[in-house]
């Protein structure tokens, strides 16, 4: 399905048109400051297939933070697939990657810094923003980590986010196999911690989490699910417009070779 006259211009005119900084957090919580973290290079290529259904993989599924549209481009080679998504929802916006791998001997070195890869997201990389901490929240799906971000001279404020699965058993350097990292924005939301990390137990992949566990039938987040199928406008593009899409992070498993090697 082509991609017709819908365009997140039009979305990010109306929302950093607004200016005015106000304080990242209400009830005077601070969550600004500085970080260096460094990553390594990613890099993709160029096969792409087609998603057949809007709830495929990452949701984000809140009472107040429901997308109208999602914009998916798939990447599959012999090693992972790789999901990208577009948000578009009322007043705001957001994107996802989230990466698997295929082969057991197979795991992924996770992106270390939110901030740093903030740059190569579609819809923000030219913005600057002023930058909270780093936090964590075993949410109801997903262990999460994230950041808080403002954008300088507006009213625009963003959640930085990735989680990972478990760690593989075989891989003694315990990385994952599943990996998941994105952001959302929104135009002046109540941003304390409280408010923020209930919005996170509505992220799942499919209603379901990256955790090592089985769910039971009622622990699926069911209700998602039939939100995406009924009243999520799906679109697929072939190109993601991310540079650093699809994302170049998987290794083999390390258990073997000299315990002092790097």
């Amino acid at each position: 399905m082509s991609f017709k006259n819908l365009t997140f211009i039009a979305c990010l005119t109306v929302v950093f048109g607004v200016t005015g900084c106000r304080g990242l957090f209400e009830n005077n919580v601070n969550i600004l400051e500085s970080e260096n973290v460094q990553y390594g290079d990613l890099e993709g290529s160029e096969k792409k297939i087609k998603t057949e259904k809007p709830y495929k993989g990452f949701m984000i599924y809140s009472k107040n933070l429901n997308p109208n549209t999602v914009i998916i481009t798939d990447f599959e080679d012999g090693k992972t697939q790789q999901i990208y998504k577009q948000f578009k929802f009322d007043g705001g916006l957001g994107e996802s990657i989230e990466v698997y791998t295929k082969r057991v001997t197979e795991v992924l070195d996770p992106i270390r810094s939110l901030k740093n890869f903030s740059k190569y997201w579609k819809n923000i990389r030219t913005r600057n923003f002023l930058w909270g901490k780093h936090r964590s929240y075993d949410s109801k799906y997903l262990p999460i980590q994230y950041r808080a971000a403002e954008l300088e001279n507006s009213d625009l404020k963003c959640i930085f986010f990735m989680s990972s699965g478990p760690p593989s058993r075989k891989d003694h350097f315990g990385r994952a196999r599943e990996f998941l990292i994105g952001y959302y924005c929104l135009k002046n939301p109540p941003f304390t911690i409280e408010y923020v990390e209930k919005m996170f137990d509505g992220f799942s992949i499919e209603g379901e989490g990256l955790k090592n566990e089985l769910f039971a039938k009622n622990d699926r987040d069911v209700s998602a699910i039939m939100y995406y199928k009924k009243d999520v406008m799906k679109v697929s593009e072939k190109v993601s417009g991310v540079s650093k899409f699809p994302l170049k992070i998987s290794d083999k498993i390390e258990n073997e070779g000299s315990m002092l090697a790097d």
